[in-house]
């Protein structure tokens, strides 16, 4: 064991960093606050904006049971590309019908940072149906707008009381992944992944950050 304790490797670098113990991964963290998806210029989709002070109340419904570009790639293929060519997988964002994922980002980052260790999710969900699954993606997405995945999580409802909203909490894969300065975080919410299987047979969800729950993200930095 080396003497700094922990090493790891950013999933897109040739790096290796050094930590005192898998606690100092994370140094600190950044809470952004889910605000209400809409378009805010005709050719640009509707994209919610992921602040660091909380915003008023809202609302946001997508349809179920549709795939869209953001997934985690195949088993097989995603894990050669990751493994042997530190190739990650991608998504483009402007390419993801809005009708059937919410998409959140951040303003375009000042300085390169290093997300390092667990991303958490808390947002107030409304399945239609008894039972859904959810795909939560965290992209770092370039000023073109392509996104390479940083992190992600699939979570399924079941047998919950159609209608009725819950807080749903969801801590995604560890990870650590450097962000070029300019380079923004993106989520991704939607129902299907071809990667796994699901729940999502059709109806709605909707997203909500009810005043004094704010649906928040929360994102680890080394």
């Amino acid at each position: 064991m080396p003497a700094s304790g922990v090493e790891l490797q950013p999933l897109n670098s040739s790096e290796w960093r050094s930590y005192s113990s898998w606690r100092a991964v994370s140094r600190r963290t950044e809470t952004h606050y889910l605000d209400a998806p809409r378009n805010r210029h005709p050719l640009v989709p509707g994209t919610g904006e992921l602040p660091t002070d909380e915003r008023p109340s809202w609302q946001h419904r997508i349809e179920a049971g549709d795939p869209t570009p953001a997934h985690s790639g195949t088993v097989l293929v995603s894990g050669a590309l990751q493994g042997f060519t530190r190739m990650p997988v991608g998504g483009p964002l402007p390419l993801v019908d809005r009708e059937d994922a919410a998409v959140w980002a951040t303003e375009p980052r000042s300085e390169e940072v290093l997300v390092s260790g667990t991303p958490k999710l808390g947002v107030t969900v409304t399945p239609s149906a008894r039972s859904v699954s959810l795909f939560v993606h965290l992209y770092d997405v370039g000023p073109a707008g392509r996104g390479s995945l940083i992190s992600r999580k699939p979570v399924t409802l079941r047998s919950g009381e159609p209608g009725v909203q819950r807080r749903v909490e969801v801590a995604l894969r560890p990870t650590s992944w450097e962000v070029p300065a300019g380079h923004r975080l993106a989520l991704v919410i939607d129902t299907v992944d071809t990667r796994y299987r699901d729940e999502s047979s059709g109806g709605t969800v909707t997203f909500g950050s009810p005043d004094g729950n704010p649906a928040d993200l929360r994102v680890p930095f080394g």
